[in-house]
């Protein structure tokens, strides 16, 4: 820490130094890791641009630019920035956020909590497996596995969301449900008369009466 004081004249005088708790400055080749000196140039999105769209990862993208300008502290931003650069590519391409970008590239998903899990385990003879709720926001269809405890109570043993009513879909849903649930099928399963899955529980749940609601 230095200790200036300003004469009557128009000079600056150092009166004193302190070492201690003192940095060093930094030198003119690190600036770039300041981060107020940290920007990512028209040129370098562009190459990021086009380097994301030819299928190079960021981590082999930042090499790159560490060997163009000899060394990756003499690019002037961090693998983070680049990372920002390449999320904002994808969200530009998409035309959406985050969320609804994930959305759009979701085929199937299966949700099952522990408590699920649990509730299977003591209830899970009998499963509901119904499709026929909507969802019009995202269009996909909410297919919950349902059951009754021993209140006559409705309990969930997890849902599935799907973009199509395919049998290859429904295979995959029965089967990653099934993984969670340690493969133990039910004794008997009830949906509609959906062919499809008719199809695809008749394969996944061999051991499984299949019931029909009217």
């Amino acid at each position: 820490m230095y200790v200036v004081n300003k004469k009557k004249s128009t000079h600056w005088e150092i009166t004193s130094l302190e070492l201690e708790h003192n940095h060093e400055v930094v030198t003119p080749s690190k600036m770039s890791l300041i981060r107020r000196e940290r920007h990512v140039t028209a040129a370098q999105r562009n190459l990021i641009k086009t380097l994301h769209a030819s299928g190079v990862p960021p981590r082999q993208q930042m090499n790159i630019f560490g060997q163009m300008h000899g060394g990756v502290e003499q690019v002037g931003f961090n693998s983070q920035h680049l990372r920002n650069v390449v999320r904002d590519f994808r969200k530009d391409n998409m035309g959406v956020n985050d969320a609804q970008a994930g959305l759009d590239l979701l085929k199937c998903l299966v949700w099952v909590d522990p408590r699920s899990m649990m509730a299977y385990r003591n209830f899970g003879d009998v499963v509901a497996f119904d499709i026929t709720y909507r969802t019009n926001r995202y269009a996909m269809p909410f297919v919950p596995f349902t059951g009754v405890n021993h209140h006559y109570q409705s309990i969930v043993f997890g849902f599935a969301l799907v973009r199509d009513e395919l049998k290859t879909t429904f295979e995959w849903v029965l089967s990653t449900w099934l993984e969670a649930m340690e493969g133990n099928e039910p004794l008997a399963i009830i949906t509609d008369q959906d062919q499809a899955m008719a199809a695809a529980i008749e394969s996944q749940l061999p051991n499984t009466s299949h019931l029909l609601c009217s």
